[in-house]
């Protein structure tokens, strides 16, 4: 299986999670390794295969889907074959694109009254999609939290047909510094003006399960995995 790599997100530190667009079936793919995480050095910048607009040979793999991450298959090794050509990249996200989060997702997503929005354990349509933007535009702005800045978003979209603002933390790796961690606040500014003026996609899923707290259920909550400009949509990690 060959995959174009168009969600490349941050995690814990020195693990990763990637994720592209099979180019047979043209269905999205999240590949997990033989230990179950893409880890840094599996970047191509490191010596690994993986970044945005790589095409990424994965050999034989097996799905392993379990709701709602039924886009999983294992594979044992990757192999970067070229660069996809980015006319082509942009379009084929274009034609799998939505307007509204519960095309992709389905009823089960849970839009909270803080503007968050999650899947309860085992539910869900899908785990990974591309979005289209409405009329209004997203606004991304870094947030500080028990003393960690975060990057976040505000946005616009659609719910069964009903206009909604939410709240998402943003995991592309590309805006953050070399740690992964650290938000690039510094490119803010530029990237909010290109999301008033330019065409553009989001890549967008839900993390990996997080344990329920005092005030939230467990969930996988919604985030903003990439930023996909029409311009440069094979926009490389730093």
């Amino acid at each position: 299986m060959e995959i174009a790599i168009n969600h490349l997100t941050r995690m814990s530190p020195g693990r990763i999670c990637v994720a592209g667009i099979d180019t047979t079936s043209g269905m999205h793919v999240r590949p997990l390794p033989p230990g179950g995480s893409v880890v840094t050095a599996d970047l191509e910048r490191n010596g690994g295969p993986y970044d945005i607009g790589n095409v990424v040979d994965l050999g034989t793999v097996v799905s392993c889907p379990q709701r709602p991450k039924l886009e999983d298959h294992n594979y044992a090794t990757a192999k970067l074959v070229r660069t996809t050509d980015p006319v082509r990249f942009y379009h084929h996200m274009q034609q799998m694109a939505v307007v509204d989060l519960q095309t992709l997702f389905g009823p089960a997503l849970v839009i909270t009254p803080n503007a968050g929005a999650y899947l309860p354990p085992s539910q869900g349509n899908a785990s990974l999609g591309c979005l289209l933007p409405t009329d209004a535009k997203p606004q991304l702005f870094a947030n500080t939290f028990n003393q960690k800045v975060k990057l976040r978003i505000n946005l616009p979209t659609t719910f069964a047909g009903n206009a909604v603002s939410l709240n998402l933390s943003v995991t592309d790796i590309r805006m953050y510094l070399a740690d992964h961690s650290t938000p690039d606040v510094n490119a803010i500014p530029a990237f909010n003006q290109r999301l008033k003026t330019e065409p553009f996609i989001l890549g967008i899923g839900v993390g990996y399960l997080m344990n329920a707290t005092l005030h939230n259920p467990a969930a996988h909550w919604l985030q903003v995995n990439a930023l996909h400009f029409e311009a440069d949509p094979i926009r490389k990690l730093n």
